[in-house]
């Protein structure tokens, strides 16, 4: 009998040391674990598409998509909430960078710029510039800096005719693209008068990425009413115009081709 016992309890000791070690294997969950599970679980952007977030007060939001290119922009168009931090991850749960402030507030920025590796997954974190605050928001990731609604824009931009003038209206804040193809290496964009006496235009391509700065065209000083722009032969452009004055608006002509005389 003792011997049964002895055994018993030696089988007993055998167990409890066993488990032990299973249980030493097990790791329990924690808060990095969780965070790394919504990280993963964040909703999916598609390039050049603006996604509507929302936050409460206090909270967070998580977005994950796959870099089409070395670089790619995160925007961010301000709701009812208007001012958030962004942060960039990878698939490991690391910060990459530090976090951008993004908004209506200073320093005014509603894009950031981050370099990736394309055709890699990557995560953003988005909370409120203020713990207090909460609202609505859009987000979206580009390959430029042109967003989402401009990026539209451009497709569906008309096209100008050298030597040809187009006729363009605009609203108050509102812009206006158009197209062209070089003919040659240096070409000249003419503005005419109507009802908006002033205008400024901006070169862009075909990628949507400013070329040079924007030019001011006008009947206000300096008194210009055309732009030349060095470009390549028979490649696309895009012309973006808006008011000089954002309150501005009103009916105008825009024109291109090779010479500093604007068309008859």
């Amino acid at each position: 009998m003792k011997k049964t016992y002895t055994l018993y309890v030696m089988a007993m000791l055998g167990m409890i040391l066993a488990l032990g070690l299973v249980l030493t294997g097990c790791k329990q969950p924690t808060d990095e674990d969780e965070e790394i599970k919504e990280m993963k679980a964040g909703t999916p952007l598609s390039l050049n598409t603006w996604a509507t977030g929302e936050l409460v007060a206090g909270g967070e939001h998580w977005y994950k998509f796959t870099a089409t290119a070395a670089t790619q922009y995160i925007h961010v168009t301000p709701g009812t909430l208007t001012d958030v931090y962004v942060q960039l991850y990878n698939s490991a749960g690391n910060e990459l960078g530090s976090s951008n402030h993004l908004g209506s507030s200073y320093p005014y920025n509603y894009y950031v710029s981050l370099s990736v590796v394309s055709g890699s997954m990557y995560y953003i974190k988005v909370w409120s510039y203020s713990s207090s605050r909460s609202g609505t928001y859009k987000i979206a990731f580009t390959t430029s800096a042109t967003t989402p609604d401009e990026l539209a824009a451009i497709a569906s931009a008309p096209t100008l005719i050298a030597n040809t003038w187009a006729n363009g209206a605009l609203a108050p804040s509102g812009a206006q693209w158009f197209k062209f193809t070089a003919t040659v290496e240096a070409q000249y964009v003419h503005f005419a008068i109507g009802t908006l006496t002033d205008v400024y235009v901006q070169l862009y391509n075909s990628a949507g990425n400013e070329l040079g700065s924007s030019n001011h065209l006008g009947s206000s000083y300096p008194y210009n009413y055309y732009v030349s722009l060095m470009v390549v032969s028979d490649t696309v452009y895009y012309i973006k115009v808006w008011p000089y004055s954002s309150s501005g608006s009103g009916t105008y002509k825009i024109a291109f081709n090779t010479s500093t005389t604007a068309p008859s």
